[in-house]
């Protein structure tokens, strides 16, 4: 973010998808000093509240740290949530999709995508919202999901958030 920051000589926008959704707001979580360097966070399917999928159990044998920390009520996602999810200032939009197969729950009220907290201006988005059928999962909203795509790129052209409503249905064929 500093670096990045330094070159652009502007607020910057920052992207990240599954737990590169969560390493983003690691850093404002963690070092306030970037909070002033960042316009929009995008995040593709990021676990923000863990997953239901992996439990602690499946781990006695030993797992990478990745699927440690991505547990729901993991010590790194309790840190990562701490106070406040969002910041002043800074526009925050996560997509994500019902058909997601790694961050679930991944529907309702407690989708694990989803953002709650803080003082950002907040969109949480679940790609079936704008097209219904969309059955892009896990690896491909952040690669291929055209309505993912289409919300990163309304978010960056405009002031804020995402906005579903401004997504043309036309991506959905």
């Amino acid at each position: 973010i500093r670096t990045v920051h330094a070159m652009a000589r502007r607020r910057i926008s920052i992207m990240g998808h599954s737990q590169g959704g969560m390493s983003m707001r690691w850093a404002l979580r963690f070092w306030p000093d970037t909070r002033v360097m960042v316009d929009d966070v995008i995040g593709f399917s990021g676990s923000n509240h863990g997953t239901t999928v992996l439990r602690p159990s499946e781990c006695s044998d030993g797992c990478p740290p990745a699927d440690w920390q991505q547990i729901a009520g993991s010590n790194f996602i309790k840190a990562l949530n701490s106070r406040a999810e969002t910041f002043a200032g800074i526009s925050c939009t996560e997509t994500y999709t019902h058909t997601d197969e790694v961050v679930q729950p991944n529907s309702g009220p407690k989708a694990s995508a989803a953002l709650h907290t803080g003082s950002g201006a907040i969109t949480n988005v679940a790609t079936q919202q704008i097209c219904p059928a969309d059955l892009y999962e896990h690896l491909e909203i952040g690669t291929i999901d055209p309505v993912a795509y289409a919300l990163a790129v309304d978010a960056l052209r405009h002031t804020g958030p995402a906005n579903a409503a401004r997504i043309p249905r036309s991506v959905c064929s």
